[in-house]
């Protein structure tokens, strides 16, 4: 694989796992004590200010998107068909939602633009928000608290924080088979890799 090709792929993947955060001794809750016990307030964002969970998201967002014009430039060199490249685009919609969120980014949101999805999307609310996953077989996994706020986790699985937006519509309605950002980006990296694996490019 060429040199930028490949750093462009591994800016992918950094930019994915810039929006994970596996470690839970970073997220302390605040911890009030009241005349009826003791309270957790819990938002997951560790010391990230709100400045610094948008940048995460809108790198992710660049990241994935931008890859296209790298991908086409790269095949067009080496004479592969662009037509490989286009269908894996239209063939996804994680990659066309991706692709409206990163010009919204770039120009501004315009309900009247035009949009590969088909959709007027925005993503909103972004904020860290906490997955726990049971492992294949596993019977659960949980999360408590320790007596200083931190969040302690048990069971067989595991717990991840990650950058989060809901994706809607011009009218702030939830999409129909589009899920959260993190989740579409995820896809949408599925979707450049496998096409990546038709070019006989080893990722």
């Amino acid at each position: 694989m060429a040199d930028d090709l490949a750093m462009r792929v591994r800016r992918i993947y950094a930019a994915v796992e810039a929006a994970e955060e596996h470690d839970m001794q970073k997220f302390p809750a605040l911890v009030a004590a009241t005349p009826k016990g003791v309270v957790f307030l819990q938002d997951f964002r560790g010391d990230m200010r709100q400045e610094e969970v948008e940048n995460i998201a809108s790198t992710l967002v660049h990241n994935v998107a931008s890859f296209q014009d790298h991908v086409t430039k790269w095949a067009e060199n080496r004479g592969k068909p662009r037509s490989e490249i286009d269908a894996a685009f239209k063939g996804s919609t994680a990659l066309r939602v991706i692709k409206d969120l990163w010009n919204n980014d770039k120009h501004g949101y315009s309900a009247s633009r035009h949009h590969h999805s088909g959709v007027a999307v925005q993503h909103v609310n972004v904020k860290p928000v906490m997955r726990l996953t049971a492992n294949a077989g596993g019977r659960a996994v949980r999360m408590t608290f320790g007596r200083d706020g931190r969040p302690v986790v048990t069971g067989d699985g595991s717990a991840t924080v990650v950058v989060d937006a809901e994706i809607v519509d011009e009218h702030d309605n939830p999409i129909p088979g589009v899920g959260g950002l993190y989740d579409t980006a995820t896809k949408a990296v599925m979707a450049w890799e496998a096409l990546l694996r038709t070019f006989g490019v080893d990722i």
